[in-house]
């Protein structure tokens, strides 16, 4: 072992050494090579999830888990150094680790299929990455050693952001009310140059002594929401390290997130104190973006210094004492509390078969391979959502783009919509015209349904609105628009006017007023040039159809003689809006990042 230094250095050297001693260098190999496959296939799950920590969002410490993590299992393994090795049935290990595979590599290849544009909103990649964790850890160890290491694990899980996003929106409108009122009380009796907005408390006017008044906006996120929270996941996951009443750990945490919530007010107010000194480009630029971390850092210290005061030790890792693990005096063999696995000992070559342990990499290789290709092709639907779990994509307007040589315009709106997709909902019909294009005067209806209610836009579907209407679908198919988009791709007639037309339709989540919404493009063109009267798309009176629907394309699955030389008739506006289709698509995610 190399000379650490001088004595302090030797000191924390050395205890660094004894919080190793649970695992020696032969039974940390697996846990090396499980990290450094989850590293391999999630890279792109990861990638985009560390970009988090540069947003102005709640969720921007989610990232910071995972390492929280691998500094629990540290703690957690020097606690059970000495105790009896746990009873292993590799059976049972095998029937509980093979489906968190299954289920992880489902999560990221099969799902992102289903869900199409959604899939980004919720992020069940990150949920296939703890999946993935966890079955290699119980494949790797053992059923035993995962209990054992229940708290870091469930640290995992709680990376997943569609935990926190469905209550989110309640508690950061608590947040921003009580930065509020603070924020109220401290410029009503401090002469700091700084007053807040009447009718809006959450707007601050900055008067400088120099040059026009200032307002700066404190948003969700900047009212204090991803602090608290963050120090909650963070201070949460501590606590599992140290000793100590329950009540005293209660109180800390209590503490911690007052202190965290007070520090939050204080950078706002140094933000506002350094635009009324004239460096305003400075406090909204690079100060703002860095003071938030520092000063979560600065509390995070503060509270670990303060563990004794309520009763608590600190973990041997972070300075406390380093303790016997309970149930075993000092001097226990470290090297038999871990058992490796056949996995494991394939991979390190501790014995069997040349051919056998080659296959076992092998096999181990090949499963990282897959979980690497379908990591990779998440690519597809990232621009979908920021890290938050924000739309990205603007709802349809007459301001959207819209491909070169076309013109949009509204035509008409429909309020009996809202009886269908709820209030708030709305349903407009837009009509694309392109003079003059190679085949002469084109034109496309672009029927637009906008709700909040994403379950509305599932019953009342565009197969079983057809039906309602005794459409007759010559044939539905599924397109690939590119940028992870799927749409359905419909050819009917109406057998009572001879006419005939195709659809385009998919559904993408949009920011529309401020919030998410949920929006329906049905692109349709006539087969015939030149008729300009769109077909009925009023929905059917009920959910009934949707098994009309399910049963008929079942029947339809291989058409007739007569429907597919019915089709051929509709390969021209099927091209025609796909086409239109992919180029509008693409345009709509120009203005957004391409990554969370």
């Amino acid at each position: 072992m190399p000379d650490p230094g001088p004595p302090a250095a030797r000191s924390v050297w050395l205890r660094a050494r004894a919080g190793i001693g649970a695992l020696d260098r032969a039974h940390l190999r697996p846990l090396v090579l499980i990290l450094g496959a989850a590293l391999v296939a999630y890279h792109f799950t990861l990638s985009t999830f560390l970009d988090n920590l540069s947003l102005d969002t709640p969720l921007a410490y989610l990232p910071l888990l995972p390492l929280i993590a691998i500094w629990a299992t540290w703690e957690a393994a020097g606690r059970y150094r000495g105790r009896p090795t746990p009873i292993r049935d590799r059976q049972l290990d095998h029937i509980l680790a093979v489906p968190l595979l299954l289920v992880a590599l489902f999560l990221i290849s099969v799902t992102p299929v289903l869900w199409g544009t959604f899939y980004w909103s919720l992020r069940p990649d990150v949920l296939s990455f703890a999946l993935f964790i966890t079955g290699a850890v119980v494949l790797a160890y053992g059923v035993g050693w995962a209990w054992r290491m229940r708290a870091p694990l469930l640290l995992l899980f709680l990376m997943w952001p569609a935990l926190y996003i469905s209550f989110l929106s309640g508690v950061l409108s608590w947040f921003v009310r009580a930065t509020d009122s603070v924020l109220g009380l401290i410029t009503s009796h401090l002469a700091l140059g700084v007053s807040q907005v009447a009718s809006n408390p959450s707007l601050l006017v900055v008067h400088p002594a120099v040059g026009p008044a200032l307002q700066i906006s404190v948003s969700a996120a900047c009212a204090g929401g991803d602090g608290v929270l963050g120090f909650l996941l963070i201070g949460g996951a501590l606590l599992t390290a140290v000793t100590g009443p329950i009540s005293g750990r209660l109180l800390w945490l209590v503490a911690g997130l007052l202190l965290t919530f007070v520090l939050n007010v204080g950078r706002i107010v140094a933000i506002a104190l350094l635009a009324g000194a004239g460096h305003a480009a400075f406090a909204l630029g690079g100060f703002h973006e860095v003071i938030g971390l520092v000063l979560f850092g600065l509390g995070m210290a503060a509270m670990l210094w303060l563990l004794p005061g309520f009763g608590l030790s600190r973990p041997a890792s972070l300075g406390g004492p380093a303790l016997p693990p309970a149930g075993q005096a000092r001097g226990g063999n470290p090297a038999a509390t871990v058992s490796p696995t056949s996995w494991s000992a394939a991979t390190m070559g501790l014995g069997g078969l040349c051919w056998r342990r080659a296959a076992r990499v092998a096999s181990v290789l090949l499963g990282i391979g897959l979980f690497l290709a379908a990591d990779q092709s998440l690519g597809l639907y990232a621009g979908y959502a920021t890290g938050s779990g924000a739309p990205t994509v603007v709802a349809m307007s007459t301001a959207s783009r819209v491909p070169r040589g076309w013109q949009l315009g509204l035509l008409t709106s429909y309020p009996w919509g809202t009886e269908y997709f709820g209030p708030g909902s709305s349903y407009i019909r837009y009509q694309l015209t392109r003079p003059g294009g190679p085949a002469g005067d084109a034109v496309l209806w672009a029927d637009v349904v906008t709700t909040p209610d994403n379950s509305a836009l599932l019953t009342y579907t565009v197969e079983n609105c057809f039906l309602f209407h005794n459409y007759d679908i010559v044939a539905a198919s599924t397109v690939a628009l590119g940028h992870g988009v799927t749409a359905l791709l419909l050819n009917y007639s109406d057998p009572t006017t001879n006419g005939q037309w195709a659809t385009l339709t998919w559904t993408w989540p949009v920011r529309a007023a401020g919030t998410t919404a949920y929006e329906r493009i049905e692109l349709t063109s006539p087969l015939v040039t030149g008729s300009f009267e769109p077909p009925n798309l009023q929905p059917a009176g009920g959910p009934v159809q949707n098994m009309v629907v399910a049963v008929e394309n079942f029947f339809n699955g291989a058409p007739s003689p007569a429907h597919t030389l019915g089709r051929r008739r509709y390969q021209g506006a099927d091209a025609a809006l796909t086409s239109f289709g992919a180029q509008f698509v693409a345009q709509s995610l120009e203005p957004a990042a391409t990554r969370a």
